[in-house]
């Protein structure tokens, strides 16, 4: 299942068409304390394709993949939806809390940084099967998953480079 999610595919008026939310630059927190961010209903929407596909009667195993900007919006749905998901693999293309400069950029999360940026929420994954691609000049973000994981004995590899299409098929289907 490929989903269009917040503002994304088909939701948008035309391809050339940039989702930018109105943010008050005098005072951000009055935006964000009224309104989710625009990855807060990525994950949302993630969150509910989820469900659904769970509900289907013939569906035993769930696994999730997400790539680029899609990659962090899989990881964070991935950190809150429980043993719905089997495995998951996301291949973040370098993305990080700490390198959003803008208070309108789609991937803002007042508070990713406070909670450990990306590893932080990677740690809420544990023990479940997680492969991390993409994380180059982020590795050390990722040292609260690594200890996470180390404590459950969980299954996780990070990769600092680019995963190719068959090498995400390969790690979703790995036995």
């Amino acid at each position: 299942v490929a989903a269009d999610l917040f503002m994304t595919g088909s939701y948008l008026p035309s391809p050339e068409f940039n989702y930018v939310p109105r943010v008050d630059s005098g005072f951000a927190s009055y935006t964000y304390c009224y309104n989710r961010p625009v990855i807060t209903e990525r994950v949302r929407d993630l969150l509910t394709v989820i469900a659904a596909i769970r509900k289907h009667p013939r569906v035993t195993n769930l696994h999730l993949a997400g790539t680029g900007d899609a990659g962090l919006w899989a990881l964070l749905a991935r950190a809150q939806a429980g043993n719905a998901v089997n495995r998951t693999v996301v291949d973040l293309n370098g993305t990080a809390f700490g390198k959003i400069n803008s208070l309108t950029d789609p991937n803002l999360l007042p508070g990713g940084l406070k909670y450990g940026g990306i590893g932080g929420f990677a740690a809420l994954v544990a023990p479940a099967s997680l492969t991390v691609a993409g994380t180059q000049g982020n590795e050390s973000e990722m040292s609260l998953a690594t200890e996470a994981y180390k404590l459950t004995k969980g299954n996780l590899s990070v990769l600092p480079g680019k995963l190719s299409d068959q090498e995400i098929v390969n790690r979703m289907t790995q036995p």
